[in-house]
C-alpha cells in the first residue's frame, strides 16, 4: 500500500506531505514524529512528581520515552530483563535529567508482573511498551511461539494495568499506554 499523509503535531506552524512506500513505511515516520515531540524542549506534560513505569525501556522507542517523561519531571522507573541493561539506562537517563529508577522483571510469565508491582505498587503514568518479535515465516511460528508472544505483548500488560486502573480511578488521574511495533527491532527495508 503506498500513498501520501499529511503529518505534524499541534506544535508545527505547517503540517508536512509525506509519502510513503508502504504502511511499514507511514508506521516508521509516524514513531519518529511521536519520538521527536517527546523530546522537544518546550512541551509540558505537567508530570513533576507522577511516578511513571515504562516497560521494555532500556533502549529504542521505550528508553526515548523514559528520557522524555524524566526531562518532563516524573519519577521515572524503567525496566529491562538484565540487571546489566536496567543499569546502564538509569544511568543514562539520570545523567540528562530527573529521578529514575530501575526494575529487572521479564514479562514472559506472571511472576514479572507481579514483582514489578511488589516493588512499584502505584503509578501515574504506565506505558506498555515490551515487546517481542522474531521475524521467520508464518509457517514456522508454532502454537507455543504464539502463546509466548501473547504473554509478553498483551497479558503482561494487562496484568499490570488491571492492577494500577483502581488507583488511578480512585485519583481521578491516570495514564495508560499500550505501545506495539516490530519497527524499533526490525526496521522495513524500504524505510531506509
Amino acid at each position: 500500500m503506498a500513498g501520501v499523509a499529511l503529518m505534524g503535531h499541534a506544535n508545527d506552524a505547517e503540517m508536512k506531505c509525506v509519502r510513503f512506500a508502504s504502511l511499514d513505511r507511514l508506521r516508521l515516520l509516524a514513531n519518529q514524529i511521536l519520538v521527536s515531540c517527546l523530546l522537544e524542549d518546550d512541551m509540558n506534560l505537567r508530570l513533576t512528581d507522577k511516578a511513571a513505569l515504562v516497560t521494555g525501556s532500556t533502549a529504542g522507542i521505550g528508553f526515548a520515552i523514559a528520557q522524555s517523561l524524566a526531562a518532563e519531571g516524573a519519577h521515572v522507573y524503567v525496566n529491562g530483563r538484565t540487571q546489566e541493561r536496567v543499569d546502564a539506562a538509569v544511568a543514562a537517563i539520570r545523567s540528562r535529567s530527573g529521578r529514575v529508577d530501575g526494575i529487572v522483571a521479564d514479562f514472559s510469565t506472571p511472576a514479572g508482573a507481579e514483582a514489578v508491582i511488589a516493588k512499584l505498587p502505584v503509578v501515574n503514568v504506565l506505558v506498555n511498551n515490551i515487546g517481542i518479535f522474531e521475524p521467520k515465516p508464518f509457517a514456522e511460528i508454532t502454537d507455543a511461539d504464539w502463546y509466548r508472544f501473547f504473554e509478553v505483548n498483551v497479558m503482561s500488560g494487562v496484568r499490570l494495568a488491571r492492577h494500577y486502573l483502581a488507583a488511578m480511578l480512585e485519583k481521578n488521574w491516570g495514564r495508560i499506554l499500550f505501545i506495539s511495533s516490530e519497527s524499533a527491532v526490525q526496521i522495513p527495508s524500504d524505510a531506509a
